[in-house]
């Protein structure tokens, strides 16, 4: 199709509608003749308030004119100013698009590789789910199932953002193979029905870079079986746990925990093992809700006179939460747990922790990279866990 613009450049902003709705075609930038039947003519006029786009397509023997204008007045600098001037091309066009095809896409104006970012960012500014729903239906022409999608996306962003620890990262996972990759993506991914002879040779390529790969990391199992043993050495039968569901180490721990009894003859129950998410963990230490802790007492504490938690930060609102409760901290129920942080020694009992040598993780990933810059042998290390006893058990 010929695409010929007036008062811009901005190809990609086209290029993308262009292959939502007519994914056959492809751009050829040329100036339109009379003689031309498949052909856009895109062009941009600004003034002190508005930015306006006007899309007038050709197709197959019809013709449609699409406009649009964005208020550039609030912009706070020229970044911005540009992204609405985008909006408004890209929307005169999916205007002129939708009345020439009669259809309208489940994803409506929104293309790319993230469609719930303009939702989260619209959350973010302060808008209600409800102004979010108006705009994404009103401006971009989103289908109701994808708008509930996009709103319910990003709040589970929003939730797992919150949720991060100052020490903790956000990892970004690409994905080489797409089974359903739109027409219009730009990612840089393969669709699954074009390039499935790529599939194993990549895996195979995959597992052998991993398998070179090396960690530094802790022995949370490890630690597990050391919390939960020192325990069983100082008389301890019945014991719970409090670990987190949604990470690798709370698992792990739990594992360790588990097997130190099972070894020492006891028996393990689930009905007394606590497990919290990252949405859980922030009502409690941020917005100090202590009704999971509550709960976690009168539900499955039951007879056990000690529990080993996930972490200090969990086992210090843990003790508060049985003092508060009556309980003697470790007279009626021990507590141990993970890190040796600054929570084990700050509170009203003082936290018995495993915890690691200072700056120890550090140096040793420190020397397995500069092993790996000298082209020298390295070696995935699980660091061992020390037991720091202190007052709480």
């Amino acid at each position: 199709m010929k695409l010929e613009f007036r008062g811009h450049d901005d190809r990609y902003a086209i290029e993308q509608s262009l292959l939502a709705f007519f994914p056959e075609e492809r751009p050829v930038y040329e100036s339109i003749t009379p003689e031309d039947d498949d052909c856009a003519l895109v062009s941009l006029t600004e003034g002190r308030r508005y930015a306006t786009g006007v899309t007038t397509l050709h197709y197959h023997g019809k013709t449609a004119r699409g406009v649009s204008r964005a208020v550039l007045t609030d912009a706070p600098d020229e970044y911005e100013r540009e992204r609405l001037r985008q909006r408004a091309l890209k929307l005169s066009f999916f205007k002129a698009a939708r009345d020439i095809t009669g259809i309208t896409p489940s994803w409506g104006a929104l293309t790319g590789i993230r469609p719930g970012k303009l939702a989260r960012a619209m959350l973010e500014q302060g808008k209600t789910e409800r102004e979010t729903d108006r705009v994404l239906r009103d401006t971009y022409f989103v289908s109701p199932e994808r708008r509930r999608l996009a709103i319910e996306t990003a709040q589970a962003g929003l939730t797992a953002k919150r949720g991060l620890r100052p020490n903790e990262i956000s990892l970004y996972v690409g994905i080489p193979f797409c089974p359903t990759r739109c027409a219009y993506c730009s990612f840089v991914s393969q669709s699954v029905e074009k390039s499935l002879g790529l599939m194993e040779p990549y895996l195979d390529v995959l597992c052998r870079e991993i398998t070179d790969a090396f960690c530094v990391g802790d022995d949370n199992y490890g630690g597990g079986y050391l919390l939960a043993g020192h325990l069983i050495r100082n008389g301890h039968k019945k014991i719970a746990g409090i670990f987190k569901s949604d990470d690798v180490q709370g698992p792990e721990r739990y594992h360790g925990m588990v097997c130190a009894m099972r070894d020492a003859g006891l028996f393990p129950l689930d009905e007394n093992v606590l497990w919290f998410s990252s949405f859980q963990r922030r009502q409690l230490v941020e917005l100090q809700d202590e009704s999971l802790l509550q709960s976690f007492l009168r539900q499955q504490l039951g007879g056990c006179t000690a529990v080993v938690c996930y972490n200090d930060e969990i086992a210090f609102h843990l003790i508060r939460t049985l003092l508060r409760a009556g309980k003697r901290v470790p007279e009626d129920v021990a507590v141990v747990s993970f890190d040796n942080s600054y929570y084990s020694t700050f509170g009203p009992v003082s936290i018995t922790s495993a915890g690691h040598a200072p700056h120890a993780m550090g140096s040793a990933a420190a020397e397995n990279l500069l092993s790996q810059i000298r082209r020298q042998p390295c070696r995935s290390i699980s660091l061992p866990w020390t037991l720091f006893r202190r007052q709480s058990g």
